[in-house]
């Protein structure tokens, strides 16, 4: 049971880290040091990692929406990697690396589309990173629940699946002209 609370809670963390990069790794390593998360590294719960992660993550919301989207992208991966390593990696070894890299990834494709819609629509860029910001501590926040992290795994998928088909329809009428 401790091996499916685990993954699910990193699974959740690493899906935050697509909204701001480490901003979730500080979420995780205060839940770690109140002890709500069983599957999670000795190191993960140390107050500097915590420290550590909250700096990296309030420089990564402040920069979020002026950096090109393919930078934002790696940092979600290298976030979402270190966080689901972090957050299971005493019932999953290493394999969390390459996991949380590809969930941090997908979510932050996902995201830089809506981060970039909002920047061109109008949104101020320092509006648009504190939206960011707050929507990664919610959902990083909810994913420390047993379980919940699979709930938040869900969504993303649904928001791809949606994003994939917004893209379809965009140019649905542009293949009549053929």
């Amino acid at each position: 049971m401790d091996l499916a609370i685990a993954l699910g809670q990193a699974a959740g963390l690493a899906v935050a880290c697509g909204l701001v990069a480490f901003l979730p790794l500080a979420v995780g390593a205060v839940a770690a040091i109140l002890g709500f998360l069983p599957g999670a590294l000795g190191v993960y719960d140390d107050t500097p990692v915590a420290i550590g992660g909250g700096v990296l993550g309030v420089i990564s919301a402040a920069i979020g929406t002026l950096i090109s989207p393919l930078v934002r992208l790696v940092l979600a991966a290298v976030g979402g990697g270190a966080t689901f390593q972090l957050t299971a990696g005493d019932e999953l070894p290493w394999v969390g690396l390459a996991l949380g890299a590809g969930l941090g990834a997908a979510a932050g494709s996902v995201a830089s589309r809506v981060i970039d819609g909002a920047t061109s629509g109008g949104g101020t860029a320092s509006g648009v990173a504190t939206l960011a910001a707050l929507a990664a501590l919610v959902v990083a926040a909810v994913a420390v629940a047993p379980m919940v992290g699979y709930a938040v795994l869900a969504a993303l998928l649904w928001f791809a699946l949606k994003a994939r088909r917004g893209a379809q329809k965009k140019y649905a009428g542009l293949r009549v002209l053929r």
